[in-house]
């Protein structure tokens, strides 16, 4: 753009002209600071704990692998020795009369199954979370030391928690946190005051002042109420405000690496660019919005000022400062560039950022690459979320995957889901119609696209002819939009690829778990959705005991090819073929006269059982002595199957699945930094366990394992 379009001053939000360290820090300071402290409040005795629907359920299922104790009495006794891991699965599986004194006197330094512990003992599990600084387990709580804890964690980098942790406890108990809050506040040590002041703010936005400063009233009396009135009343409309002064309006220094002039331009709404030194002022802002919480007045005077600039411009803008960090090293001092994404990054931010992220956990970058994963959250797109999904599917590194699984079950709480319920929802359409196609326009020419039942994309041209691909623009060709429809063309297909391996793995682990859907979520995300239309009609399903399929036309129809309705509180579930019984084989016949080719084995997938006195003993007797090369052991991975604890020398493998964990042990052991050493293993034991006891095994899960013990001895 030329000279003349550059924004004038005036014209700029006030934060890029005016940033709050070019101000008087002293403008608007109360005259007096002594009505805000209020001597001597004590925070309320009281403790409670309040639930979320379903939380304490689904906590409670979610706990370490069962340990191998055959004397419970004498692992309470000797509790005290273990390391902190052993411990928790020792709490977790214990009986609770052994158990509950010992975790109420535990002070473990971390903790990995804080929310199960909690689930399980309650109160009695509060300390130890403290302790450990599990703020993510502590969020059903509402007492004094949660309440510091929640707050301080703002000013303590060095701690760590899911995103929004505090926010989440600020949302879950509202005003009521107020009394507990409220002597730190009006209190005059400057570091709980400061975090105590942001939390009060946090809640008036949400719940209302008035509410925040009754509640202060009824727990401390009047004084403190309008003690807290005046403070809360000099919250900032825009910068610079008190919090804003408490936290320091120093210039930051500006990083070399990031000169405006070799950055793309930014522009406002209205088209104007803006001058470099607005450019700048918004570099600076970005490295410290970070730093300034949200609610102390600067991270919302930020993203009110980026609000009035172009998103595609911002967006890209971003990115090359973000390239530019890179390029400079990756300087610690400035991962603000990171996290800037995740403020100003849009969709096409998205597939770059997850190009580059994932190799880090493999260049020793872990805390980077997570850092990466919490931008995705940041941006929020459902774009985002599916790569955040397919990092936590895909990713070879474990603990990352695990981390970027923790964090979509972190935004499915918030959408009130469950992390199977929001990958439902984060399937991509690829912009095709109702119908499962689109049309791609050449100008003179156009071309229609549609998907087979394998989801690979074939081309229909306006004769009517179908073609394996798209034609190359032409000469004769619009210019520009038939490179931009061929380009459209080339990642639909290699998008679709990845949906139909995504998709068809997440629903066979659908089948395995017993997931389960409402008609009314089979419709919306099966029948309907343009690409998982074409997969829904190659399964077998079944609403209550019926049995049906998905027919061309949408409709449901029964084995003998009649029409079928489905009630509207029926439970819609991939049905294994242990739960279809003899139903398999004239279904297997529907499918092979309509030669329907199934994307997973579902009618064709053997049914295995216990027999003789595996149900009564567990130990698989049949499968030990055989030998194996070490290849299809660590292969069991793909089905499921972990290794255990030693992860250097591999000797033990386990799997979890329904109400059933089975053991696989082996010699010599595979020691995974020379695969090579001990070529042949020797399966030495296999067992299964039930934990609701020998009588109850669940035929699908005894059954899988079975295949995947069957698949790796040959017999």
């Amino acid at each position: 753009m030329t000279e003349e379009n550059e924004a004038a001053l005036g014209d700029l939000p006030r934060l890029l002209a005016e940033p709050p360290w070019e101000l008087d820090p002293l403008r608007d300071r109360p005259a007096e600071d002594e009505p805000f402290i209020v001597a001597g409040l004590e925070p309320p005795d009281d403790r409670t704990i309040t639930w979320a629907d379903g939380e304490r359920d689904r906590w409670l299922a979610d706990r370490p692998n069962e340990p191998d104790v055959a004397d419970w009495d004498a692992a309470a006794r000797g509790f005290a020795k273990e390391h902190e891991w052993d411990q928790e699965g020792l709490l977790a599986w214990g009986p609770e009369e052994l158990f509950r004194p010992l975790v109420a006197g535990w002070r473990p330094r971390s903790s990995h199954n804080g929310k199960g512990l909690v689930a399980r003992f309650g109160a009695d599990a509060r300390a130890a979370m403290l302790a450990a600084g599990s703020l993510s387990s502590l969020v059903p709580f509402l007492d004094a030391d949660v309440a510091r804890a929640m707050a301080g964690r703002r000013f303590d980098p060095s701690s760590f928690a899911l995103p929004d942790i505090e926010r989440e406890w600020r949302e879950r108990h509202g005003a009521a946190a107020v009394p507990f809050l409220l002597p730190d506040a009006l209190g005059r040590s400057l570091r709980p005051h400061r975090a105590a002041l942001l939390f009060l703010r946090a809640i008036a936005e949400r719940e209302g002042t008035g509410a925040v400063v009754e509640a202060a009233r009824g727990a401390h009396g009047d004084r403190a109420a309008t003690a807290l009135a005046a403070l809360l009343a000099t919250a900032p409309a825009g910068p610079p405000d008190a919090a804003t002064r408490s936290e320091g309006c120093k210039r930051p220094p500006f990083p070399k690496w990031a000169d405006p002039a070799q950055l793309p331009r930014l522009r406002l709404t209205t088209g104007e660019v803006l001058p470099d030194a607005a450019a700048k002022n918004l570099i600076l802002l970005l490295a410290k919005a970070e730093d300034w919480n949200d609610h102390s007045g600067i991270g919302r005077a930020v993203d009110q000022a980026i609000a009035r600039l172009d998103p595609a411009a911002l967006a890209g803008f971003g990115w090359a400062v973000f390239e530019a960090w890179r390029a400079n090293g990756m300087k610690g001092a400035h991962t603000w560039a990171l996290d800037a994404l995740g403020r100003i990054g849009d969709d096409t931010t998205v597939p770059r950022l997850v190009a580059v992220i994932g190799g880090w956990p493999g260049s020793n970058r872990q805390g980077r690459a997570r850092d990466g994963l919490k931008v995705l959250v940041r941006i929020g797109s459902d774009e985002a979320l599916l790569q955040l999904h397919r990092i936590a599917e895909t990713t070879r590194y474990k603990a990352f995957g695990a981390f970027a699984r923790r964090m979509l079950e972190t935004v499915a709480e918030k959408r009130g889901l469950n992390a199977e319920q929001l990958a439902d929802r984060l399937v991509p359409d690829l912009g095709l119609d109702a119908g499962g196609a689109t049309v791609l326009d050449y100008g003179p020419r156009s071309f229609t696209v549609g998907f087979d039942e394998a989801l690979v994309p074939y081309v229909v041209d306006g004769d009517g002819k179908r073609r394996k691909a798209l034609p190359k623009p032409g000469a004769k060709d619009d210019q520009w939009k038939a490179p931009a429809a061929y380009k459209r063309f080339a990642a639909m297909r290699k998008e679709a690829r990845k949906v139909a391996s995504e998709q068809v793995r997440r629903l066979e682990q659908a089948m395995l778990a017993g997931r389960s859907w409402s008609p009314e979520e089979f419709r919306r995300f099966f029948v309907e959705q343009p690409l998982i239309g074409h997969i829904a009609r190659r399964l077998v399903w079944t609403a209550g005991e019926t049995a049906f399929r998905v027919a061309e036309d949408g409709t449901c129809a029964s084995v003998e090819d009649d029409a079928l309705e489905i009630p509207g509180d029926a439970r819609i579930r991939i049905p294994h073929p242990v739960a279809l019984g003899d139903a398999v084989k004239p279904w297997t016949v529907v499918f092979e006269d309509y030669a329907i080719a199934q994307p997973f084995p579902q009618l064709a997938r053997p049914v295995l059982a216990l027999a003789g006195e595996e149900r009564e003993t567990g130990e698989l007797a049949r499968f030990a002595g055989v030998t194996v090369p070490y290849g299809p052991i660590l292969g069991l991975e793909r089905s499921g199957w972990q290794r255990g604890a030693d992860h250097v020398h591999h000797c033990d493998a386990v799997r979890a699945l329904a109400n059933c964990t089975a053991w696989l042990e082996f010699a010599p052991g595979i020691r995974l930094t020379d695969l090579a050493a001990n070529p042949e293993q020797t399966i030495t034991r296999v067992r299964l366990t039930c934990k609701d006891g020998p009588q109850a095994y669940d035929p699908l899960a005894v059954s899988e394992i079975l295949a995947d013990l069957t698949g790796l001895t040959g017999g």
